[in-house]
């Protein structure tokens, strides 16, 4: 009876000359158990197309293998896995298999953004706002937004424990900068598979002709940019990475309270988080976010 496995990541090393595309082959595999058979069939598989020497691990739950990482310098996939034949002689299981090797790196890394990856977020960075009154603990405000609206993507965000400790490894910086090395290494230790890293890149404020009524303190509309990035914690690549907008037009009529002071500007600090807000939502889930991206590469646009 045929089964099918499917999600076998795979690396290898490539040829000058190989061609970036999936092709099928057939090959034998042995081994102790099914899911040691199934390794040694996918490792000479990756072998034949690549024409390249692996190492593999394989992780297996009630004999079926659920993960099998072959690690190299280079980035493959294998689609999915037939077996067409099983046997067992002296101890030791035989298979037969059909597999589907993948050969383009785009491919693997797009199958791994599409399994529900385990993404870490790390705290917002601010360089865009120059103001005493911006703290710390509106910049968390901001991060909570990221929380927030990462549901609307197809991640599951680090646990929560282990999230802490990538917010207390930023907050031991006496810069308060992302040090992108050591999250990278951080991140990866505490199991995620990706980090999202963001910034405000600027606020700006538009005063419009009519006075909010009581303190004589002008209207303001805030413009809020902010960038946002994906990193892959195994290969520190930038894999998606996107810019949002934000626009907050203050419109109450009463005098503003917990100002930030911008520039010539003095800013009500919750008009300030809202345009921030609507930014970070542009950036996730807007029409040129990460989600729109992700959905392109889908598609392969």
């Amino acid at each position: 009876m045929k089964k099918r496995i499917l999600g076998l990541t795979v690396a290898a090393l490539f040829c000058l000359g190989q061609a970036a595309f999936a092709q099928e082959v057939v090959v034998e595999g042995n081994g102790s158990d099914e899911a040691s058979a199934v390794r040694d069939a996918s490792r000479n598989a990756v072998e034949q197309v690549l024409g390249a020497q692996i190492r593999s691990t394989t992780q297996v739950n009630s004999n079926v293998v659920t993960k099998d990482q072959i690690d190299t310098s280079s980035q493959g996939y294998v689609n999915h896995i037939d077996i067409l034949e099983r046997s067992t002689s002296g101890g030791v299981v035989h298979v037969r298999a059909r597999v589907d090797v993948e050969t383009d790196p785009a491919a693997r890394q797009l199958n791994k953004l599409m399994r529900h990856p385990t993404v870490g977020i790390l705290p917002f960075q601010n360089k865009g706002i120059v103001s005493k009154e911006w703290n710390r603990e509106d910049m968390n405000q901001v991060t909570g937004f990221v929380q927030n609206y990462i549901q609307d993507l197809p991640f599951n965000p680090l646990e929560r424990e282990n999230m802490k400790a990538l917010d207390d490894e930023a907050a031991l910086r006496t810069s308060g900068r992302v040090d992108t090395v050591s999250d990278i290494q951080t991140g990866r230790m505490r199991g995620a598979q990706y980090l999202l890293l963001g910034s405000i890149m600027g606020v700006t404020a538009r005063r419009s002709e009519t006075s909010v009524a009581g303190a004589g303190t002008k209207r303001y509309q805030v413009t809020a940019m902010v960038s946002m990035r994906l990193v892959d914690t195994e290969t520190s690549e930038v894999v998606l990475a996107s810019v949002g907008r934000g626009v907050s037009k203050n419109t109450v009529a009463r005098a503003p309270l917990n100002l930030i002071r911008i520039g010539t500007a003095e800013l009500e600090g919750e008009q300030v988080l809202a345009a921030l807000e609507a930014a970070v939502r542009d950036a996730m889930t807007g029409p040129r976010g990460l989600k729109a991206r992700l959905d392109a590469k889908k598609q392969g646009k």
